[in-house]
């Protein structure tokens, strides 16, 4: 019997068995045939809970990436997840849907619709956060916290003042919403903001509380003006926000235009309120208006190593007119910082989140695409946009002169060739166009790719690699030297 004519029942147990046995890099990459199988597929993926143990990279300010709708996935995933837990001591998937309760019992709403808002509101904590439980948890002192949240979402304001009366703090969080306080910024709700500053003092500081995983001492101060709100507004891009946020109506001297003390344009980089809004104009924000806004609050203008790492930021993000103004304000093309851990340039964070447009503005204001060529600790940007599954951007970048065989360090780290990638992810197109440009199958390159190639049933790449005379000259499947059992989940596309 064809696949497709299975029953449904079947084939979702088909489905469930695949994703399971090949695993959720595989399983991904399933070649959806028709609109049926599609829909089937999600399904059997999710009912493996196999994503309760990955990372999706993708909920790390998910707001303000160019995500190509990877986050809709892992959205539909909580969603999934928290409809259908019914074990408390999973992940925190119930107490997501206690708030969805809680919230229709003061509204009208459908609870599978406010579920799903509420998924959207814990993404944006982490992708896995909710899948992971702290044995510290205490739900009964937790569920309030995450009520005062999710009514400023809603925008139950009445509700949000019964909270705040029964104790509840605006910027209490216990990791699984943010704060109240960086909810109403970020939405742009500015009664409940305004709110929320009367019942804060002027500035108080504390050691971040190490008792409980999320707490309001996070930033190790707060108060009328609060790192939470700042945050939310720098998300949102709205400046009116962000001076609303420094400068509350309930200020002791409302008409003052300092903030917290320090005169308008004399904040000090190394104090409480001049490190925060440092490191989030930084990576929080893609508003050009908000950017040149903080930068004048300083004594000084912003360092160049801090230009230099929004730079990549935002190359990686995919905020293509946040590069072109930092490239247009001085910044080096192919200055380099080792964000996430591997030095790279623009141009390698814009390849591995495959941003067509932004690869092509860093090659003619003159990346270079050979940069770290020779450093073995790098992740070069021919093989990181081979890995990433873009044909178009390997072909540019052999446009523009990208060494196709490299130096690499082949047992230790992820430094292999661009060919060997396309390997990988079943690429023959890739494949093939790497060979007519000069790509190497020599040694351990064709050897491993063979074995890699028939350990995940790759025939179609096998039969190319024999083709080409590859052969196996030694199998490491069963060793440690296996690369493929070294792979960062990130390093395969997943989707």
């Amino acid at each position: 019997m064809e696949l497709l004519e299975l029953p449904p029942e079947l084939l979702h147990k088909v489905l469930y068995y695949a994703v399971l046995v090949r695993h959720v890099k595989r399983g991904l990459r399933l070649r959806l045939v028709c609109k049926f199988f599609s829909s089937a597929t999600y399904p059997a993926l999710f009912e493996t809970r196999l994503l309760d143990h990955f990372y999706s990279g993708v909920a790390e300010d998910w707001q303000i990436r160019n995500q190509h709708n990877a986050e809709k996935v892992w959205h539909s995933y909580l969603v999934y997840r928290t409809k259908n837990e019914a074990d408390e001591k999973i992940g925190r998937f119930m107490e997501i849907r206690q708030v969805a309760e809680s919230i229709c019992k003061q509204t009208d709403h459908d609870l599978s619709s406010t579920i799903d808002s509420l998924c959207w509101l814990a993404f944006e904590r982490k992708a896995s956060a909710p899948s992971f439980r702290s044995g510290r948890v205490d739900l009964e002192r937790t569920y309030k916290i995450h009520l005062l949240s999710a009514a400023t979402y809603f925008n139950l304001v009445p509700f949000a003042h019964e909270l705040l009366a029964e104790g509840s703090h605006p910027t209490d969080h216990e990791g699984l919403f943010p704060p109240a306080m960086e909810v109403a910024a970020q939405t742009g709700n500015t009664q409940l903001l305004k709110c929320f500053q009367e019942q804060l003092p002027e500035l108080e500081f504390k050691e971040p509380d190490i008792k409980w995983a999320g707490h309001k001492w996070d930033w190790g101060w707060h108060g009328k003006v609060a790192p939470d709100s700042i945050v939310g507004a720098m998300i949102r891009g709205d400046l009116n926000i962000l001076k609303l946020s420094l400068y509350p109506p309930s200020r002791a001297e409302p008409y003052n235009t300092d903030i917290l003390g320090h005169p308008c344009g004399q904040i000090r980089e190394r104090s409480h309120l001049g490190r925060t809004l440092r490191q989030n104009v930084r990576d929080k924000t893609r508003s050009i208006e908000i950017y040149d806004y903080v930068d004048g609050l300083f004594k000084s203008r912003t360092e160049n190593e801090d230009l230099i790492r929004s730079l990549i930021v935002h190359a990686e993000f995919g905020n293509i007119s946040m590069v072109r103004c930092l490239l247009d304000r001085g910044i080096s093309v192919n200055a380099a910082t080792e964000r996430g851990g591997v030095p790279k340039t623009a141009l390698i964070a814009a390849c591995e989140h495959c941003h067509e447009n932004i690869v092509n503005l860093l090659l003619e204001r003159g990346a270079d695409p050979n940069a770290g060529a020779k450093e073995k600790q790098w992740l070069t940007a021919l093989p990181t946009a081979a890995c990433s599954g873009s044909l178009t951007i390997v072909q540019k970048l052999l446009s523009y002169g990208a060494h196709v065989n490299e130096a690499v360090d082949f047992w230790s780290g992820e430094r292999r060739p661009a060919v060997w990638w396309a390997v990988a992810i079943e690429h023959t197109a890739m494949f093939e166009l790497l060979l007519e440009n000069g790509a190497s199958l020599d040694g351990y390159i064709g050897s491993t790719a063979l074995e890699m190639a028939f350990e995940f049933d790759l025939m179609s790449m096998a039969e190319i690699l024999q083709k080409h005379g590859a052969k196996i000259i030694e199998r490491v499947n069963d060793s440690e030297r296996a690369p493929w059992k070294k792979w960062a989940c990130r390093r395969i596309p997943m989707g």
